[in-house]
Parts: structure tokens; sequence; C-alpha cells
């Protein structure tokens, strides 16, 4: 489906105003062989009787459909929060898994799993240097963790409550903390 609608989005305005008699056609013809859009135009009857010898064909597709959309699929769980790093080099991921999945921002390649966490981890931030990650979850805890090691800088903090969000200052001067459940709330500057 997300494959679909991403076909459709990308190709709207050449409906409006197409530049062969068949541009539904043509445009899934040109998507990569493994995408989903081709394979079902390829597999319509419409298709296969009208269509198939009027089609152009590409000599060097690409090989992926969105080449501009990195996909992480590293979590057991919901995705609750991501985070670009300032640099933009990292993408942080956090899931109601518990984890936190670092990322490459290039190559989606997975550079750390993140078990810090008992339970859904909420929010995750980095430090204005890039050199520091904070994740808090709902199982009351904040832990720091260094960019270049993906190691805990101390045991993690413990609050009164689950944690929602976590946020540093510009010069990372202080990190800000909020939380809570039905009836109360917790914030914390430090």
């Amino acid at each position: 489906l997300h494959e679909v609608k991403g076909f459709i989005g990308r190709n709207l305005e050449l409906w409006r105003a197409p530049l062969c008699p068949n541009p539904s056609f043509q445009l899934a013809f040109q998507e990569p062989d493994r995408s989903s859009v081709l394979r079902a135009f390829r597999n319509s009857e419409l298709f296969r009787s009208n269509f198939d010898s009027m089609l152009i064909d590409w000599l060097n597709k690409p090989l992926v459909s969105h080449p501009c959309v990195l996909t992480i699929q590293e979590h057991q769980s919901s995705v609750v929060s991501v985070a670009i790093s300032p640099s933009g080099k990292q993408i942080a991921c956090s899931s109601a898994d518990g984890t936190v999945v670092v990322c490459s921002t290039k190559t989606g390649e997975v550079r750390s799993v993140l078990r810090g966490h008992f339970e859904q981890v909420s929010s995750v931030c980095y430090s204005p240097s890039s050199d520091m990650l904070a994740s808090v979850g709902w199982d009351q805890r904040m832990c720091m963790w260094n960019v270049k090691t993906w190691e805990e800088f101390a045991a993690p903090r413990s609050f009164a409550t689950i944690l929602n969000t976590v946020t540093f200052s510009p010069q990372a001067s202080y990190i800000a903390v909020a939380g809570g459940e039905l009836g109360g709330s917790e914030e914390s500057i430090f």
C-alpha cells in the first residue's frame, strides 16, 4: 500500500496532462522490477491484452522504488519517536519494544541497537553537538548514550512517573524531561 500511495503521489501531475495515451501503464512499467506496483500492472488482464507491446522499458531502471525514502524495519513493535542527529549522519528510532535503533541516514545500516529500557521508549533526542543521545520511557528512566561507543554515560536516572519526552538546551547545558499519567505530571530540568 505504501508503494502504491507513493506511485500515485509521484505521478499525479502526469495523469492530469498525459504525454502518452496510457500514462498509468507506462509509469508503472518504469517502476523497479521488484515493485509491487509493476507486478500488479503486469498481472492485470488489461495490461497483458492491450499494452504489453506498446510500452517502453528502461535500460537502467532504479533498483528501489523510492530512492529518497529510508525504511528501517529493525523494531519488533511500533516506532514511537525518531530523531535525526544535528550532523545529519544518524537517525535514532525509539520503539514500544523497549529499544532504540540507530541507523545511518545515508544507507539505513544499523549502527547500534540500544537496550537500556524495560518498557516503551517514548522519546529520543540528540545533543546539539551529536555526541550524546538521550532516551526516556515508560519505565520511568532516562538513559544517556555516548554516540561514539553506544555505551551509557552513567547509570540510568529514575523518575517518579512515566516519561514522555526529552530535549537538550541549545548548548547542552540542560536536559528537560516531561512525563506523567492521568491525574499527575512531572517536569524536570537538570
